[in-house]
């Protein structure tokens, strides 16, 4: 479900954890669920959050996500290249501001932006670089209403949670894992003291105060309260995107590929291309096999077959066992092979070129 990883970085050893990808902490998928977990349960001195440039509305909506759990984030504007392909430019350092955490921009296949990026998580993680993370505020009169009762009963039995709203979102939306948390005292170990000592765990009654709250507080709500939540934050990340994003710029490079796209996606030409393309691998498939075919069935039938049958009989193999293993079994596996095999191998490749 992740990957582990380390690195020194100025006599510092940081131990990096790669969560799943995901699109959204709200939706409760298990990928969703192990990445909102550990950001929340892991206690991460620095989450980076990855974003795709060509994307950046979808992606924003992930970062106030998490900027609603931490404000120990630093983005990375990825794909910059492909942003600046398809005409667009985002202003990082207007979207820095926006968010209120630092934003590094690269493309992290080629390595660009990688210093950068350590650089910006060791500040982060030393606390060089102030953080005042934006956060989605405003929902409707009964979400907000509700938020202000049950965040206070939070803080209270959780004091080391450092944001209570966003528990109480969890719990007002029934997160079960989150209601669980809170149940079992788990969301009181988000913090350690100074002295590195394991927070005590809330007293009963108050983890009961907490979840009575939360239910009693859930059956006032609109039916369409995930609803509301999920939509503010998109419309908050539509703004942010929008004032950040500079569109329409001139596209360079890969004139080529645009090009191809058009044909490729075209209404008249696309699917009579999609036939041509498939009876074209199809046909090299079925050519190109027959000669690595005829190779192989010399090989393992005519020679093979004939060799290994010598060679049992000058051991004096029984019959039986002779027409079982040669003849039953070598017989049957060769032919597969040689028949199967080669279009395998010519087919596979091309297919996988025609995904790409």
């Amino acid at each position: 479900m992740r990957a582990e990883g380390a690195f020194v970085h100025e006599g510092k050893r940081a131990k990096v954890v790669d969560l799943p990808g995901t699109y959204s902490l709200l939706a409760g998928s298990v990928d969703e669920e192990v990445a909102r977990d550990f950001v929340l349960f892991g206690r991460p001195d620095v989450t980076v959050v990855v974003v795709d440039a060509t994307r950046l509305e979808r992606n924003l909506n992930l970062v106030l996500q998490i900027l609603e759990i931490t404000d120990r984030v630093v983005v990375f504007l990825n794909l910059v290249d492909e942003a600046r392909r398809h005409g667009i430019a985002v202003d990082s350092s207007r979207l820095e501001r926006e968010l209120g955490v630092p934003v590094v921009q690269g493309v992290a296949r080629e390595g660009a932006g990688i210093d950068d990026l350590v650089s910006a998580v060791h500040e982060v993680a030393l606390g060089t670089h102030a953080v005042s993370a934006v956060r989605v505020e405003q929902h409707t009169a009964e979400v907000e209403a509700a938020l202000e009762e049950l965040a206070p009963v939070i803080q209270d039995a959780f004091p080391e949670v450092p944001n209570p709203r966003w528990v109480a979102l969890r719990l007002l939306n029934a997160d079960e894992a989150v209601e669980g948390a809170v149940l079992s005292g788990e969301l009181g170990q988000l913090s350690h003291d100074e002295s590195g000592a394991v927070v005590e765990i809330a007293p009963v009654e108050a983890r009961q105060r907490v979840r009575k709250t939360a239910m009693s507080l859930r059956w006032g709500l609109p039916s369409d309260f995930q609803d509301v939540v999920t939509g503010r934050a998109y419309e908050v990340a539509e703004q942010i995107a929008a004032r950040v994003q500079v569109r329409g710029l001139k596209k360079v490079g890969f004139a080529f590929d645009r090009k191809m796209d058009q044909w490729l996606t075209s209404r008249i030409f696309g699917f009579p291309l999609m036939l041509f393309i498939l009876a074209a691998v199809f046909w090299i498939t079925i050519e190109g096999a027959n000669i690595p075919s005829s190779i192989l069935a010399t090989v393992l039938i005519d020679n093979g077959h004939g060799a290994l049958k010598a060679l049992a009989a000058g051991l004096g193999i029984p019959l039986w066992l002779d027409g079982l293993l040669l003849d039953g079994v070598y017989l049957a596996t060769a032919w597969v092979v040689a028949v199967m095999l080669p279009p395998m191998a010519i087919f596979f490749p091309l297919f996988t070129l025609l995904e790409d």
